[in-house]
């Protein structure tokens, strides 16, 4: 029988080594390397290079997309979304199907939610005529 002193991939059966055996040889090979073989890593401070930053690629907190969106147009987004899952609620109450009472109740909030989105969108309209105006 010749001696290869190759590893074996798999046992004499056909199964595959197992994941314990694995970790073994491999730290048994790390420290057979000799100091030789380690790589240094760290940089010398006078050989370090100096990084520029693309500040146009970066997005600044200021020109973010939420940062620009004023307080208004947030609550005008929220209360659309509240709308948009109300929609499939009413139309399972025009259909005749029997909803829940969290469903209700969420419904009986649908006056308050338009009353309040038509006086948002009024306030912004006036301001913005205001400052055409100007």
């Amino acid at each position: 029988m010749t001696v290869t002193h190759r590893q074996r991939v798999n046992r004499p059966d056909g199964r595959a080594r197992g994941a314990k055996y694995r970790t073994t040889v491999r730290q048994k090979q790390d420290a057979a390397k000799s100091i030789q073989d380690l790589r240094i890593t760290r940089v010398q401070k006078n050989e370090r290079k100096e990084r520029t930053i693309n500040t146009s690629a970066m997005p600044l907190r200021e020109g973010s997309a939420n940062a620009s969106k004023t307080k208004d147009e947030k609550l005008i987004r929220a209360l659309k979304k509240k709308l948009r899952s109300m929609e499939p609620l009413i139309a399972k109450q025009a259909a005749g199907e029997l909803l829940t009472e969290d469903q209700l109740y969420k419904l009986e909030g649908l006056d308050d939610i338009l009353a309040s989105l038509a006086e948002i969108t009024d306030d912004i309209t006036s301001a913005n005529i205001s400052r055409k105006k100007t």
